[in-house]
C-alpha cells in the first residue's frame, strides 16, 4: 500500500483533510494538508504555484530531492515515516508526494496563531522591562536571545506526550549551570514520556519536583524574560513548554519566591526597605490570626488592660469561641477571593470590593464576628498579597488554617509546634538536589542584587573605569 492510501485511511474521518494533485508530463504530484491548520498564503505561494510553473524539461528527473530545492519555503525535509508525516500534518505542514516514489517531502506551511507581545499581567512592576512571554516557543526564545546574545546560551529540545507531542526546551548557560543538574533534569523529563499530554509548564514543574507531596512550590514560575535571564546568570536552568506563557526556573530556594523584579532596578535603600517590609508582611500573614486566637483564648494576661477591655466588648456579642469565629471569617475571605478570580475581571474586582465590605459589615452587625477580628484577618489577607509568586501565596494562605486550629486548641504552644513542623518540613525539601532552606548571605553575594541586604559600601564604591581621567599638571602649565 502506498503512502497516499495509508494517509487516506488515517484521515478518512477528518473533514479538514485535503489532497490536491497535479499531472506533470505523465507524473502525478500529490499535495496533502489540513485546512485551517496550514496557512493558505504559504501553501499557495510556496507549493501550489511553484508546482504549476515547474519547468517541464526537468520532469523526467523530478525527485523529492530536486523538488526540495525548487520550492521556496524555509523548512523542508524528506520523510517516509507514517507517524512523523501524520504528526507534521496535524501541526500544519504539507506533504508533497510524487507518484511511484518511496518517500515524499514535508514542507512547513503552518499558520502561526499567536498573540502580540504585551506587558506582564501577574508579575507587573513599575520598573524594568515590561514585556512578558507568550504561548509561542520561538518568540519566547527570541526574547531570551535579545537579552543574552551569547554563544554560551544552550537550548536542548525534548518531546513529551504520546498524544500532544509537546516540545520542551531546557535552557541554560554553559559553564554557568551545573552539568549534573542539567543531566538530572533531562533524565526526569525523559522518564515522563509515557504520559498522554503536557499542556503547560506549571504542570511539568509539579511532575519534576523532588517531593510531589509538599505544599510549597520548589520551582519558580515566571512570565518575565528579565527574571529568567537573571536566573540563568545565577547558575539556574530554565524550562519552556510550547504553548505556555510561563517559564520554570530551578533550582531555587524559598527566599527567591519573596523577591520582586523591581527590587533590583531601584536604589539600594528603597530595595532594602521594601524587601524587609515584604518579609515582615509574610510573617504577619501567616501568624497574625493564630496569635490573636491564642491570646484571646489562653493568654489574655499578655494583653494590656485597656486593649483587653476593648477586645472583651467587641467579642461579647459573638456566640462562637474565637477559633470558630476566626475559621468562619477566613473561609469567607477565601470564598470571596476565589469567586473574584473565577469571574470576569471587571465583575470580579467589583464583587471582591463590594462583597467584602457588605458581607463583613453585615457579619459584624449580626454578631457572627467581632470587628477587631475582621480588621486582623483583613490585615493578614492584605499582607499575603505582597508575595509576587502566586503559587507561594496560595501555600501561605492554606497553612493559616492548621495554625489557627493549633492556636485555638493549645494556645501559644500550638503555634510553636505548628511553626516548628513547618520549618522541619521546609528543611527536608530540595529543589533539584539543592536544599530548599539553603542559607544565603544576608549582606553579600556574588551578585549583590540577590542578597537580602545589599552591602552599602560596595554599592557606593565606584569602579576604577568610572573615574574621570585627569590631565597631568604639566599639561595645564603649558
Amino acid at each position: 500500500m502506498s503512502i497516499l492510501n495509508r494517509l487516506h485511511d488515517v484521515f478518512a474521518e477528518n473533514c479538514q483533510w485535503t489532497c490536491r494533485f497535479f499531472s506533470i508530463h505523465g507524473k502525478t504530484v500529490h499535495v496533502m494538508f489540513l485546512n485551517n491548520v496550514a496557512d493558505d498564503e504559504l501553501l499557495s505561494e510556496g507549493i501550489l504555484r511553484p508546482l504549476q510553473k515547474l519547468d517541464v524539461k526537468a520532469v523526467e528527473q523530478l525527485t523529492p530531492d530536486l523538488l526540495l530545492g525548487q520550492l521556496p519555503l524555509k523548512k523542508g525535509e524528506l520523510s517516509h515515516d507514517l507517524d512523523q508525516i501524520c504528526h507534521k500534518l496535524m501541526l500544519g505542514w504539507s506533504y508533497v508526494w510524487i507518484q511511484d516514489c518511496s518517500e515524499g517531502l514535508l514542507m512547513c506551511t503552518a499558520a502561526h496563531h499567536e498573540r502580540t507581545l504585551s506587558k506582564a499581567e501577574i508579575e507587573s512592576d513599575e520598573y524594568g522591562p515590561q514585556v512578558a512571554f507568550v504561548e509561542e516557543l520561538s518568540t519566547n526564545l527570541a526574547l531570551l536571545y535579545k537579552l543574552l546574545p551569547d554563544s554560551k546560551l544552550c537550548v536542548s529540545s525534548l518531546e513529551m506526550g504520546n498524544v500532544s507531542k509537546t516540545v520542551v526546551n531546557i535552557v541554560y548557560l554553559k559553564e554557568y549551570a551545573n552539568e549534573d543538574q542539567v543531566a538530572l533534569l533531562r533524565s526526569r523529563i525523559s522518564s515522563l514520556q509515557h504520559i498522554n499530554g503536557m499542556l503547560d509548564s506549571l504542570k511539568l514543574a509539579q511532575l519534576l519536583d523532588d517531593n510531589v507531596a509538599t505544599l510549597f512550590p520548589t520551582m519558580l514560575h515566571t512570565e518575565r524574560p528579565d527574571r529568567v535571564c537573571q536566573g540563568l546568570l545565577a547558575n539556574k536552568i530554565a524550562l519552556f513548554v510550547d504553548g505556555s506563557p510561563f517559564a520554570v526556573l530551578c533550582p531555587v530556594t524559598i527566599y527567591e519566591f519573596f523577591h520582586a523584579g523591581s527590587d533590583m532596578y531601584q536604589r539600594w535603600i528603597v530595595g532594602v526597605l521594601l524587601r524587609l517590609l515584604r518579609m515582615c508582611a509574610i510573617i504577619a500573614s501567616v501568624f497574625v490570626t493564630s496569635i490573636y486566637v491564642a491570646a484571646i483564648t489562653f493568654h489574655y494576661q499578655v494583653i494590656p488592660p485597656e486593649l483587653l477591655k476593648t477586645l472583651i466588648e467587641s467579642h461579647s456579642r459573638v456566640p462562637f469561641p474565637p477559633i470558630l469565629e476566626a475559621l468562619l471569617l477566613e473561609v469567607m475571605i477565601e470564598l470571596l477571593r476565589e469567586s473574584s478570580i473565577r469571574m470576569p475581571s471587571k465583575v470580579g474586582q467589583t464583587m471582591g470590593v463590594v462583597g467584602g465590605i457588605v458581607i463583613g459589615q453585615a457579619a459584624v452587625e449580626a454578631g457572627f464576628i467581632s470587628n477587631i477580628l475582621l480588621m486582623i484577618v483583613a490585615l493578614g489577607t492584605l499582607s499575603s498579597f505582597v508575595v509576587s509568586n502566586f503559587a507561594m501565596g496560595n501555600s501561605l494562605q492554606i497553612i493559616r488554617f492548621p495554625l489557627i486550629i493549633l492556636a485555638g486548641t493549645w494556645g501559644g504552644i500550638g503555634i510553636v509546634v505548628g511553626a516548628s513542623f513547618i520549618i522541619i518540613h521546609l528543611a527536608r525539601q530540595t529543589s533539584l538536589g539543592v536544599p530548599y532552606l539553603q542559607p544565603m548571605n544576608v549582606l553579600d553575594s556574588k551578585t549583590d542584587e540577590h542578597s537580602v541586604l545589599r552591602m552599602i559600601w560596595k554599592l557606593m564604591k565606584r569602579e576604577k573605569s568610572s573615574y574621570r581621567i585627569r590631565k597631568p599638571k604639566e599639561d595645564f602649565a603649558e
